[in-house]
């Protein structure tokens, strides 16, 4: 969570103003009960759960190497084209 805050106030220093604020768990009732009933409810085994695993800390400044650009969609039936460096695949305007 330290990280995270510390990317927070680079960031902020960008803007003209901005206020940050923590809330302690012991204060934020609703997060408190969201994280008791996510660890208390049972799951089917049977049921898989997808997992990103990150190839980068997600707290870094900047991506290394730049990162992928979307280009946008003509219309929500088309995939997005997400490439590296910007470059479209082969067959691709």
């Amino acid at each position: 969570m330290i990280q995270y805050l510390a990317v927070a106030q680079r960031l902020i220093k960008k803007f003209k103003s901005c206020k940050l604020t923590q809330i302690p768990r012991k204060n934020n009732s609703q997060a408190d009960a969201l994280a008791n009933l996510g660890s208390a409810l049972e799951t089917n085994s049977q049921m898989s759960t997808p997992l990103l695993v990150l190839q980068l800390p997600a707290t870094m400044e900047e991506p290394i190497g730049g990162g992928l650009r979307c280009r946008r969609r003509r219309n929500l039936d088309d995939p997005p084209d997400l490439v590296p460096g910007g470059r479209h695949p082969p067959g691709r305007p």
